[in-house]
């Protein structure tokens, strides 16, 4: 992450060599923004808290839409748009299905990995059978400009990364089953 938004790089090496020198790949960087401008998007995190967003909670900024966390967070986003900026360019994910289902993402239903990257899905039922059979489903992540080493994928820690406190059930989840229904 920069303070203009997200950098995409192929391995921790390039992340090390960027951070070593910025301005060295800053043409390389504007042409990835550039041709990732038109691609589809999903805000994911809040640009105030960092957590995930809740859906429901948004004010609208010409023609878009910026979610939030809660209200409290919208009120300090409007009070100072601007010291949120970084924040806000970095809230995004350009992987916008689940790998699993091919449904939209659920912002609040993730892996974090090691690494620092993050898998989103449409529940979290999705994640066990990512991780189960991830031949199965790596090529959905491919097609979204997504590419994992599957022997050396490790996840952040043992915590499930559908505990976000939301107080749902996650075993009552609509709309799909996992079958393809």
């Amino acid at each position: 992450a920069t303070d203009d938004g997200p950098a995409y790089f192929c391995c921790q090496g390039c992340v090390k060599k960027y951070k070593a020198d910025a301005a060295k790949y800053a043409t390389g960087l504007a042409e990835q923004r550039k041709a990732l401008a038109d691609r589809p998007k999903v805000q994911v995190t809040c640009p105030v808290s960092g957590k995930p967003v809740d859906g429901k909670t948004f004010i609208e900024q010409g023609d878009e839409k910026i979610f939030f966390f809660c209200p409290d967070c919208v009120a300090k986003y409007k009070k100072d748009p601007e010291k949120y900026a970084a924040a806000l360019a970095n809230s995004y994910t350009h992987q916008t299905t689940c790998p699993v289902m091919g449904k939209t993402i659920d912002p609040t239903s993730f892996t974090k990995l090691a690494d620092g990257r993050t898998i989103y899905y449409c529940c979290p039922g999705c994640e066990g059978r990512l991780f189960d059979t991830p031949a199965k489903y790596a090529k959905n992540l491919v097609d979204q400009g997504f590419q994992y080493n599957w022997a050396k994928i490790k996840k952040a820690d043992d915590k499930k990364s559908d505990d976000h406190g939301s107080g749902h059930d996650h075993d009552a989840h609509e709309g799909h089953d996992h079958n393809g229904n």
